[in-house]
């Protein structure tokens, strides 16, 4: 599996805490190893597809991470709030 931090998410990651940033490091690893092994979901990561090839995991209440998955390509694209997720789809699909 190849995997791409496009600039959007790394953008959105400067308003996000270290904490948080680590957390978010830590879900794109797991995400990754589900797919990879084609394991069952683990709860509490929220995985869910959006709309085309886009998905979202859930990082806490408030943050989730927008990916697209297209093949053998995840490419992580933002950060952010249920809004913002909300903005980008309308700007992206």
């Amino acid at each position: 599996m190849r995997i791409e931090f496009r600039k959007s998410f790394e953008k959105s990651l400067k308003r996000i805490n270290p904490k948080d940033k680590e957390t978010i490091f830590d879900l794109c690893q797991v995400l990754l190893n589900i797919i990879e092994r084609q394991e069952e979901q683990s709860q509490g990561i929220g995985l869910k597809k959006l709309e085309k090839t886009f998905w979202e995991i859930r990082v806490n209440i408030k943050l989730r991470i927008v990916f697209e998955w297209q093949e053998d390509l995840i490419k992580f694209l933002l950060v952010g709030s249920h809004d913002d997720i909300k903005k980008f789809l309308k700007e992206n699909v």
